[in-house]
């Protein structure tokens, strides 16, 4: 038997074997506990959603008071989880961030310290948030710092390496610019410029180089307009390897062993960019490779910025290089708004753009029309909430909106539909429905119990021995009274009881069993894990000067430092048996104040204050003179200060150190 014809055989034997790997899990019931679901079923087909909320004094662990989760192959994504409604979930702080819990949620009085991205800083130095009753309180606002630069300058020839365009750059960042191929700066030691107090340092000049272009470079045929350039040789670039038969690679092209064409990717040919230059120039780019590209006199790229990047995404770019005319625009975010996009993907001097709202939201003025002027939007729309519009429906026990996840705002007539749990019908089908009018909703359905008849549900489904689903009651939730016919019995031992109802006191034993007590199917629901900000038997939180509680759970305490400090002792504080909290840390000064009217230090350019210092940070100060700084260095609260230096100096480090302050800097020490 030939080796073809075994292998057909073996595939008649084993059919399944050929879509195992493709195949998708189902999943099972949902383990919330204090919460109701729709539809409630034993297993959910793969993509199927469910929706879910939560009992009295409980909320799901994402904004409102319904959600859904959807199944993905044999888990449920998010998973359903209810909390104590004075609980918080995470927020979004705009140029911010903040250590994420790992149960995505906050306790009541838990705090996040926020960190502000480089270049931005904490408005009036707030740097925490407290979660309060529900909601956040005191959020900070991270804002620009005056420190930070813009826009690098943009220099002829040349191109910004190593970053993509961003609006704000850090102070002390620095970066690196190289000329097109063909020029070359005239200095190595201006190719880098780095951000000083809010400026850039001077970059470099790129002019013709003396000793004729690259040899690894793809001559263009399109030269920039407004500058000599080396004639082009024709060749197109240098061919890398060997001359004795074997395989040979021409430079970038990165040829790909023979033997996988199925998992081949290709490689991308030079751009077709137009009066404009590439870093680097050549004339096959690996897949996945990047270029940087910027453009002729009175032209400038597609997207934000004077310079862009581009990248071979299997044989094409992603974005396409393109230069345009510099009074053009590029297209702009509307916040709740947006407009019909330009095929082109920019947008013409002169040319409107009519602004639509969306759903809930209307146009601040009546104004509906942004126009593009000298290359910036000018008049553009703002889309404001309508008066009009609604927001949360209201919360109905035993109920959920199906159909429609949680939402800011909806817009008028807007219709929800409720769905009461199973187990429970609404009094009237004809209020099963609201609507959004002038503002408000119009009254939701009141969901009763449904009387149980002992039978524990119809059983639909087939009767081969494989999952049932009961429709209506069969599975109950828990903690409420249930007949005692047969079915599955759900078991729920928690920690949180829902206020407004009846429920069986906790055995200790992980749950108490609710239910009916003929045969079938019974499941434990586990302990229910308590939200944090509880106390255990210590009282009050012992206070930490210059610091914080930022997470409390039942039984400790976590504390950090205000920015300028830092902890001395554990920075976690337990509650003892004998009722009373370990040693709290304490928190520590780290940081060096300069007074500009008792330092030392001479020919200072100080506008404001006092100057603060972070221990083991540097920070420039300015000088009386033009692009001239002390760099001074608060270590082991002493301060290290260097001569009055250009920044060109204090980069290659080649400013020295002047002097140093005698004793532990105080204000009014240096």
């Amino acid at each position: 038997m030939s080796v073809g014809y075994l292998g057909f055989v073996l595939l008649l034997w084993f059919p399944g074997v050929l879509h195992a790997h493709n195949e998708t899990q189902n999943c099972t019931a949902s383990s919330l506990s204090q919460g109701y679901v729709v539809p409630e079923q034993k297993t959910y087909l793969h993509e199927a959603t469910l929706t879910y909320a939560c009992d009295n004094g409980l909320k799901p662990a994402v904004e409102g008071w319904w959600a859904t989760s959807k199944c993905q192959n044999g888990k449920w994504s998010p998973d359903p989880q209810c909390i104590d409604e004075k609980a918080c979930v995470s927020l979004t702080i705009p140029n911010g961030n903040y250590d994420a819990s790992t149960d995505g949620w906050y306790g009541d009085r838990d705090k996040i310290r926020v960190k502000c991205d480089e270049g931005y800083e904490h408005k009036d130095h707030d740097a925490a948030a407290q979660c309060s009753d529900g909601a956040w309180v005191s959020v900070p606002i991270c804002e620009r710092s005056t420190e930070s630069c813009g826009d690098p300058p943009k220099k002829k020839h040349a191109v910004i390496i190593g970053k993509g365009y961003q609006e704000v750059f850090a102070a002390s960042s620095k970066l690196q610019y190289k000329c097109e191929d063909g020029y070359t700066a005239e200095g190595a030691d201006t190719k880098t410029i780095f951000c000083i107090l809010g400026n850039w340092t001077e970059g470099p000049t790129c002019k013709v180089g003396t000793g004729g272009r690259h040899t690894t470079s793809a001559g263009s045929g399109v030269q920039p307009a407004g500058g000599d350039r080396i004639p082009d040789t024709g060749h197109g670039g240098a061919t890398v390897g060997g001359t004795d038969g074997g395989d040979t690679t021409s430079a970038g092209s990165g040829r790909q062993p023979a033997g996988r064409a199925h998992n081949e990717t290709q490689n991308c040919t030079a751009s077709s960019l137009s009066q404009g230059y590439v870093v680097p120039e050549q004339k096959t780019y690996l897949h996945e490779a990047t270029l940087t590209y910027a453009c002729d006199n009175g032209l400038k790229p597609a997207v934000e910025g004077w310079w862009a990047t581009s990248k071979c995404q299997n044989g094409k770019w992603s974005p396409d290089p393109q230069c345009i005319d510099e009074k053009a625009c590029v297209s702009l975010t509307i916040p709740n708004g947006n407009y019909d996009a330009s095929t082109d993907g920019w947008y013409g001097d002169r040319d409107k753009i009519r602004v639509k709202c969306d759903e809930g939201y209307e146009h601040k003025d009546h104004d509906a029309t942004a126009q593009c002027s000298d290359g910036a939007w000018v008049s553009v729309p703002i889309c404001e909430r309508s008066t009009e519009s609604c927001g949360d429906p209201p919360k109905k026990k035993h109920a959920v909106i199906i159909g429609k996840g949680y939402q800011e705002v909806f817009a008028a007539s807007s219709k929800l539909q409720y769905k009461c749990e199973d187990g429970y019908t609404a009094e009237g089908a004809d209020t099963k429905t609201i609507f959004c009018i002038l503002g408000n909703w119009t009254e939701g359905p009141t969901c009763n119990r449904i009387p149980d008849t002992g039978h524990g549900g119809a059983t639909v489904g087939g009767t081969g021995g494989g999952d049932t689903t009961s429709a209506g009651s069969g599975i109950q939730p828990a903690g409420r009274e249930v007949g005692t016919g047969g079915g599955d019995t759900t078991s729920a031992g928690s920690g949180i009881q829902p206020a407004g109802r009846d429920r069986i006191p906790d055995t200790g034993h992980g749950g108490a069993t609710v239910g009916g007590t003929g045969g079938g199917d019974t499941t434990s629901a586990g302990s229910g894990r308590q939200p944090a900000g509880r106390d255990a038997n210590c009282g009050k939180h012992p206070s930490l000067l210059n610091g914080d509680v930022v997470e409390v759970s039942r039984t400790s305490l976590k504390y950090e430092c205000n920015g300028f400090y830092t902890l001395e002792g554990p920075d976690i504080v337990t509650c003892q048996s004998n009722g009373k909290w370990t040693e709290p840390p304490s928190c520590k000064a780290a940081f060096c104040v300069i007074d500009p009217a008792q330092t030392r230090m001479a020919n200072l350019k100080i506008s404001q204050g006092l100057v603060y210092v972070k221990e083991g940070l540097n920070k420039y100060i300015p000088c009386r003179w033009p692009d001239s700084f002390r760099l001074v260095q608060c270590i082991n609260g002493r301060i290290s200060y260097t001569y009055c230096c250009s920044g060109n100096d204090h980069y290659y480090r080649s400013c020295p150190v002047e002097g140093w302050t005698e004793n532990r800097s105080t204000v009014g020490s240096i």
